[in-house]
């Protein structure tokens, strides 16, 4: 599962290990290249793990999108939103975020992405101070 690649990336790295950090990276690109030979297109999981960590934006906004086709519910319009913010399509992020927060599920992250993209946008939003 490329969540618990993306988490232990994350611990590697942050203990300095960065020989077990990369192994886990290289085991994410690998799900993304198998992903890729499958034929498939939707993961945003994957996405938000591209999108989270500043690794292919493009490949994140693909994977974003696709799956936007096959599910419009709030976590998919938050993959998108991130993926979008880190394409630079701000405009375009804050309309994916604000059908992201419509109904007002209570996940810390939604909120976190809302409250960077709000800044970079540069409008206050109540995202942006919860």
């Amino acid at each position: 599962m490329p969540d618990y690649a993306a988490a232990l990336y994350d611990l590697y790295s942050k203990a300095g290990l960065k020989m077990e950090a990369q192994k886990q990276r290289d085991t994410i690109d690998l799900i993304d290249r198998l992903a890729v030979a499958n034929n498939e297109k939707v993961n945003r999981n994957l996405s938000l793990i591209f999108s989270d960590h500043g690794w292919k934006p493009e490949r994140a906004l693909q994977l974003a999108e696709a799956e936007l086709d096959f599910r419009r519910d709030v976590y998919t319009y938050d993959a998108l939103a991130w993926a979008l913010y880190r394409t630079g399509n701000l405009e375009k992020a804050a309309e994916a975020m604000a059908k992201a927060l419509k109904l007002g599920t209570p996940e810390p992250q939604f909120y976190n992405h809302a409250a960077l993209i709000a800044r970079a946008t540069g409008t206050v939003s109540e995202a942006a101070i919860r």
